[in-house]
């Protein structure tokens, strides 16, 4: 059984119930998520509404109500067979017998959920290795990308690289550059081309979903931004993060009133004119570290997904 939690958004207000369910799930759930299921979760009471089944397709929802749904192992089985993304030439990004570094696309998890049927990076990358022919492969992970970010994922795949990557990222020995998609909730929080600044706070939940700063308590979190390109109102920001806790880069920029594109917890809008983001419009450009064996430099990039290049084709005034 897969388990989905949802806290309606104000541009998510005012929507039908079936309409805004269909295409929260289609957005997370594994091979997406059709109108026609909605109505037989619906009708089977497996959708609650602020804690209390609603059966009801065509209810209005309000900003703030909250939908937990349960969905089918079965059906999440099916749909995981349906969608699973498989690593090919393209998708991986190096690979020498400790490290396997692979390009992630948005909607894969890092490592496996409390859905077992749930397609996963690491799952992906041993089928990978069987294929090749390795028995057994092993597969270990030490970071992690949210589900909707994509980009360079490092994950080793010899046991005596395991001392060594937990020390670079528990030393900050590795260096993350991420690319985000943002825009200015007002006219005077916008940023120009160079710009730089950092964010220093603790960061600790403020919400359901949502970090944000804490005065007491938290953890202590730094990130670096520069404007990199500007898409008429669009902001293309580099981010590089010094610590690694949970949604760091969407909080700071959430904070400066920059949320990133899709980014509904933080804030971010999911259309702009006729262009919709239906994911958090993040990707992890650049992993470098020492290899984790031989201590030798690391450098590792990432191309921009397909979503990122339609966005500056799209809004670029150029």
């Amino acid at each position: 059984m897969a388990h989905y939690l949802f806290t309606i958004s104000e541009s998510d207000a005012g929507e039908r119930l079936d309409k805004a369910l269909t295409r929260l799930l289609d957005e997370q759930h594994p091979g997406g998520f059709s109108r026609k299921k909605t109505k037989a979760l619906l009708d089977a009471g497996q959708v609650k509404l602020n804690g209390q089944a609603q059966r009801i397709a065509s209810f209005t929802l309000s900003e703030g109500d909250r939908l937990a749904v349960e969905v089918e192992s079965s059906a999440s089985s099916e749909a995981s067979s349906e969608g699973r993304f498989e690593l090919d030439a393209s998708t991986v990004l190096l690979e020498d017998g400790d490290l396997l570094v692979i390009a992630k696309p948005a909607g894969l998890p890092s490592q496996g959920t409390r859905d077992r049927s749930r397609d996963h990076a690491v799952d992906v990358a041993k089928r990978y290795l069987e294929a090749k022919g390795k028995k057994k492969p092993y597969v270990a992970i030490h970071h992690r990308l949210d589900v909707g970010t994509s980009g360079v994922l490092a994950l080793v795949t010899a046991r005596r690289s395991n001392k060594g990557m937990a020390r670079a990222f528990r030393e900050h020995l590795a260096r993350k550059t991420y690319v985000a998609v943002a825009r200015a909730l007002r006219p005077e929080l916008e940023r120009e081309v160079g710009e730089r600044w950092e964010v220093k706070n603790h960061l600790g939940r403020v919400g359901e979903r949502r970090q944000g700063e804490v005065k007491a308590g938290g953890d202590w979190a730094e990130t670096s931004f520069v404007v990199r390109e500007r898409w008429g109102s669009l902001h293309l920001i580099e981010a590089r993060p010094l610590t690694g806790r949970m949604h760091q880069i969407r909080a700071h920029l959430a904070e400066g009133g920059l949320p990133i594109l899709g980014d509904k917890d933080y804030g971010g809008v999911r259309r702009v004119g006729s262009q919709r983001f239906t994911r958090v419009m993040l990707h992890a450009e650049r992993l470098e570290l020492p290899h984790p064996h031989n201590g030798d430099p690391v450098a590792v990039s990432c191309p921009w997904p397909a979503d990122f290049l339609e966005a500056r084709e799209a809004f670029n005034e150029a």
